[in-house]
């Protein structure tokens, strides 16, 4: 069966097609859960809830767009709002920009894409979700101000914040590196 019959089946209710659906697409939504979330229960969880959002808002998906795109969008809101209902976010004003370049960008290279995603994960709640929507996940910081309830100019900044926090988290591993 394709996609779009799957598709059409399971926003008529069929309990098959809905399971198709949820077998295939979990593993993916999966990983993208835990990009914004702090434990693998607390994206178990957040799955969950996607799952729930999307069956729920089945007939609302249009076939103009991609529907993993779609069902991407459902899982990086339901996992970010999760995440704001468990920690209070504190939000920063300010407009400074850092440009997009790192002056040691040999130690980048060096490292491996667990380590970053590692340093990532250690970033203030709100910033690293900021980061891994604008960075990982290509999205503009007016799609970022509607998922996560802000401003636009509150998305750069904690961009900006997020960059300057993984900077020195980068060259503190280089220093300690180089004394090793």
């Amino acid at each position: 069966m394709d996609s779009k019959m799957l598709i059409k089946n399971a926003m008529k209710g069929d309990s098959r097609s809905q399971r198709l659906l949820f077998d295939s697409y979990s593993p993916m939504l999966f990983s993208v859960c835990m990009r914004y979330c702090k434990s693998r229960e607390e994206a178990e969880d957040a799955l969950q809830d996607a799952w729930i959002k999307i069956f729920n808002s089945l007939e609302q998906y249009e076939s103009r767009g991609k529907f993993e795109a779609w069902l991407r969008t459902i899982a990086i809101n339901t996992s970010i709002r999760r995440r704001q209902k468990l920690y209070f976010v504190n939000e920063k004003n300010g407009y400074e920009i850092l440009p997009d370049y790192y002056e040691n960008a040999d130690i980048l290279e060096s490292m491996h894409a667990d380590e970053i995603l590692s340093m990532i994960d250690r970033l203030p709640d709100g910033y690293a979700e900021v980061f891994k929507l604008f960075v990982i996940d290509d999205f503009k910081h007016k799609e970022i101000a509607e998922i996560m309830g802000i401003s636009e100019s509150t998305s750069r900044v904690k961009l900006t914040m997020a960059r300057r926090k993984l900077q020195k988290m980068i060259i503190n591993l280089d220093k300690h590196l180089a004394h090793e």
